[in-house]
């Protein structure tokens, strides 16, 4: 069993670098709106993909295939600030299914700078050829079934809530059977140990994005970005937008005429010839005393 997001994250045929770090950048914000529940990646069907949170000295999790080559790990840097770790490993199949050529590839991707290095993505997919599969491993099985399900109820692993618990209301972890537990000192360090780090890149990235011209049409820009918006440059802006409007009332009413050529007064209704004519000056009123 593995600490994961409870429903698969998407389902996509294939995953580049830069596609990997957007959905990192989402699962950040995900991981402090919901909690994760311990349940089990069994045998995924190509293009899955998933969301797990990795605690400090532990390994991934048995996934259900047997994999006939060595795994391979690679960092690099997708964009500036976001240093990204890949770790390959294909010949991948699933034992006693009747298949005879493992073509299975997983990739996990973690963010070692720009973001959370124990939230992990974990994608898999089929290659083209692959390896025939020696007899001897056609139907040796790599885990025991049926699988035993965890009780623990699930836990939120980042944000305010870190480290609180939530009952099971549906889905991945509900039958009884002594799943591993979280230990309340490796889960407080865990949580308490990163969430400087976390606080500190999701930071940088908002300083970053705001560096970035805004533009409306961008598919690839999130409603929630514009939050980060600061309370002084809205001011500034509502600031702006009266005052050029109150300038053209003014200036109307100074001038008779628009500041801006193009510019319909709201004023422009009346004439100001007409309104001097009904002005009354104070030599020619008559004032009755009280």
């Amino acid at each position: 069993l593995c600490l994961r997001y409870p429903d698969t994250i998407a389902t996509v045929p294939s995953l580049g670098p830069e596609q990997a770090v957007r959905y990192l950048e989402r699962a950040l914000v995900l991981s402090t709106q919901a909690p994760f529940g311990w349940g089990p990646i069994d045998r995924p069907q190509e293009g899955s993909m998933f969301l797990i949170f990795i605690l400090p000295n532990s390994h991934f999790p048995n996934d259900g295939f047997r994999y006939l080559e060595p795994e391979h790990r690679l960092n690099t840097t997708v964009m500036p600030g976001k240093e990204l770790e890949i770790t390959e490993i294909r010949a991948g199949f699933a034992p006693g299914t009747g298949e005879t050529v493992a073509n299975r590839v997983r990739r996990r991707y973690r963010l070692m700078k720009g973001g959370h290095q124990q939230l992990m993505l974990v994608h898999y997919t089929r290659e083209q050829g692959g390896i025939q599969i020696p007899p001897q491993y056609l139907n040796a099985p790599v885990r025991r079934y049926p699988i035993q399900m965890s009780s623990e109820p699930r836990i939120f692993v980042l944000g305010p809530r870190a480290g609180q618990k939530v009952p099971h209301s549906n889905g991945m972890s509900t039958q009884p059977g002594g799943g591993p537990s979280i230990p309340p000192g490796l889960m407080a360090g865990a949580i308490g140990g990163t969430a400087a780090i976390a606080q500190q890149n999701a930071t940088m990235e908002a300083m970053e994005r705001r560096r970035q011209p805004v533009n409306a049409l961008n598919d690839d820009i999130e409603d929630d970005e514009f939050d980060h918006l600061s309370t002084r440059s809205l001011a500034v802006a509502r600031y702006k937008r009266n005052y050029d409007f109150m300038n053209e009332v003014f200036w109307q009413a100074s001038h008779g005429k628009p500041a801006q050529a193009d510019f319909k007064s709201p004023y422009s209704v009346f004439e100001k010839s007409e309104l001097d004519s009904k002005i009354v000056s104070p030599s020619s009123t008559t004032f009755t005393q009280c």
